[in-house]
C-alpha cells in the first residue's frame, strides 16, 4: 500500500466518520469505526495520528472504546457461530 493509497484511505475514513456522526446514529458511528480499525491494520505504520477521533466517536456513540467495540464485535460473532453450531 502505498502513501498516496494510504491518504485516500485515510480521507475516505474520515469522511465516513463526519458522515456517521452527522446522521446521529450510533449503530453508523459504530460501523464506522470499526470499518477504520480494520483498515488500520492493514497500514505499513498503523493507526493514523488522529486515530483518537474514532475512539472519541465510539466513546461518545456507544460508551465504548475502539478497543471494547472490537471485543463486542468477536463477542457477537463467537455468539452466532455457536448457535449455529448447535
Amino acid at each position: 500500500m502505498t502513501t498516496t493509497d494510504i491518504k485516500a484511505a485515510h480521507r475516505r475514513l474520515k469522511g465516513m466518520l463526519t458522515r456517521a456522526i452527522n446522521s446521529g446514529n450510533p449503530a453508523k458511528v459504530e460501523a464506522a469505526c470499526l470499518a477504520a480499525a480494520d483498515a488500520w491494520r492493514g497500514w505499513p505504520y498503523g493507526a493514523p495520528d488522529d486515530w483518537h477521533r474514532w475512539n472519541i466517536a465510539a466513546l461518545d456513540a456507544t460508551g465504548l472504546d475502539l478497543d471494547g467495540l472490537e471485543r463486542r464485535r468477536a463477542d457477537r460473532i463467537a455468539a452466532m457461530e455457536a448457535t449455529t453450531n448447535v
